[in-house]
């Protein structure tokens, strides 16, 4: 009689359960972000480092990279203080920008001033090196929300995408020492926490708030942009537009509503709490952070004044607090325009309008195509406008109504200045990313591919130019892959063998060596 027994599941000896494939197929999205963040960092370092590092480690960052530069110096010789007598000499003045790309830059310097460089020259190669190291990691972010979004599959190609984007490398290159790829790093990973943290919202329930950790972290994160770029008021507009537009959905579905203020509200409060502690004492409270807390208060406010009158007619409380807005708005712009300057817009640290109006820099649309690519520009407005569908069919979760802000808000955030652009650059990748596979996916690849070989001649070519395969195939070669590598690569060369290259808001630098900037 024949003897049965069971198989064994265990690896024979010297076999594994990895073979064929097995280690690669568990983790092929680990392994590509780590070629990801190695393609993003060489982007950033092959073609700048020679010149700037000849040039005793030359900046190419213009005037921001030069003050952060004196800023490190004055770090290395212990002399580092909230004003600055080369200010404003000989009467000295503040520092008017973000401090933390600073004391990240000092780390390196001191490492670097250890090892025998003069004070200068590490302070230099310190701020050169710390741009190129912030800019590659940014990758990790972006995968983090591509994944939180969406899935693993969209996290590596946001990743992918963002590695190549040309605003995000020409501002992270080896030399640049300004503190935009810091600022996008911050935004990136405030984002991820918000996500999360809007996740747990959706969780919560008897009285649980697994949302809380996220909202802090989202809080803390909004924090450290503030303290890495000066423009941070724009990122209010996320949680604010999220709140009253969840608020507002909640009423009408007769769900709570106190999660969402105060998850909201623990993240608007400790960015702009964190923000004022620095610019506070830095007196630049009026100039950076007036406008960020007094915003963020007033919508809390609002917003807990709406949770309270829950109970009451919408019909009266929704026009009413409305009308309450408007009102307020137009006393404090027209009736007390000082009071509404410290609240709305904050106080220009320019005294000449001449001066602030040179530097407030408007982006164009083609702009925006060299710095983040012809086609993928577009695709987070449509990957927006697809989400905002959703929204209004079926799912009025609170993640999809925040994925539908954070699209649009970042998206329209771009265009505003040069420097937004730069520290948004989050909602390229992952938009750009999630647009894309859903467009391949619904193209059908797999099949079409397997269609194809199995067709024979002629069959093959009837099959290769079925619409939506082909289309998507030449879509992505064409308008995404060969635009976007080439404006990337070109993005991380400096043009310093060009003298009479034009600054014209594209992604063009020049590395102030002696030969490029005797001054």
């Amino acid at each position: 009689m024949r003897k049965f027994r069971k198989e064994s599941t265990a690896p024979a000896k010297g076999d594994s359960r990895e073979s064929d494939g097995g280690f690669l197929r568990s983790h092929w999205c680990m392994l590509s972000l780590a070629v990801i963040l190695v393609v993003a960092f060489l982007l950033r370092t092959v073609f700048a480092y020679g010149i700037s590092a000849d040039g005793n480690f030359a900046l190419s960052g213009g005037a921001s990279a030069e003050y952060h530069l004196h800023m490190i110096e004055n770090i290395l010789d212990g002399s580092f203080a909230l004003t600055d007598s080369a200010v404003n000499y000989p009467y000295g003045g503040v520092n008017v920008y973000a401090p933390l790309l600073d004391f990240l830059g000092a780390i390196p310097a001191f490492i670097l001033s250890a090892m025998g460089m003069s004070n200068v020259e590490a302070a230099s190669a310190g701020l050169a090196v710390i741009t190129p190291i912030i800019g590659a990691l940014t990758c990790i972010p972006v995968y983090l929300v591509g994944k939180e979004l969406y899935d693993r599959r969209i996290g590596v190609v946001s990743a992918l995408i963002f590695a190549f984007l040309a605003l995000p490398i020409s501002t992270s290159v080896f030399s640049n020492g300004t503190e935009y790829a810091l600022a996008a790093f911050m935004v990136a990973f405030m984002s991820l926490f918000m996500i999360k943290a809007v996740k747990g919202i959706d969780a919560a329930e008897n009285g649980s708030k697994p949302y809380l950790v996220s909202a802090i972290l989202a809080g803390v994160f909004f924090g450290l942009a503030a303290l890495s770029w000066t423009g941070f008021l724009v990122l209010l507009a996320i949680p604010i537009a999220a709140m009253f537009i969840q608020l507002f959905i909640n009423r009408f579905n007769g769900k709570s509503l106190t999660d969402v203020l105060i998850a909201y509200s623990v993240i608007m409060l400790i960015g702009v709490v964190i923000a004022a502690a620095y610019y506070i004492p830095a007196d630049l409270f009026n100039e950076y952070a007036s406008s960020p807390l007094c915003i963020a208060i007033l919508a809390i406010v609002f917003g807990a004044v709406f949770m309270a009158l829950q109970r009451k007619p919408w019909i009266v409380v929704v026009p009413g607090l409305a009308i309450a807005a408007i009102a307020l708005f137009a006393i404090l712009v027209y009736a007390l325009p000082e009071i509404g300057e410290f609240v709305f817009g904050g106080t220009s640290i320019y005294a000449s309008d001449l001066i602030g109006g040179l530097i407030n820099n408007r982006v164009s649309m083609s702009n925006v195509s060299s710095y983040y690519g012809w086609l993928t520009m577009w695709l987070p407005i449509c990957l927006g406008i697809y989400e905002l569908y959703i929204l209004a069919r079926k799912d009025r979760s609170a993640i999809q109504i925040f994925k539908v802000v954070w699209l649009f808000v970042l998206f329209f955030t771009v265009w505003t200045t040069n420097a937004n652009a730069a520290a948004v650059a989050v909602v390229f990748g992952v938009g750009s990313g999630a647009a894309l596979v859903k467009l391949i996916s619904a193209a059908n690849l797999k099949d079409w591919w397997a269609g194809m070989k199995g067709a024979g001649f002629p069959g093959f070519f009837k099959k290769l130019i079925k619409p939506l395969p082909f289309a998507s195939v030449i879509i992505v070669a064409f308008l995404v892959i060969v635009p976007n590598v080439t404006y990337g690569v070109d993005a991380g060369m400096p043009n310093n063998n060009d003298p009479l290259f034009g600054s014209n808001g594209n992604t063009q630098f020049v590395i102030k060596t002696g030969d490029e900037d005797p001054a």
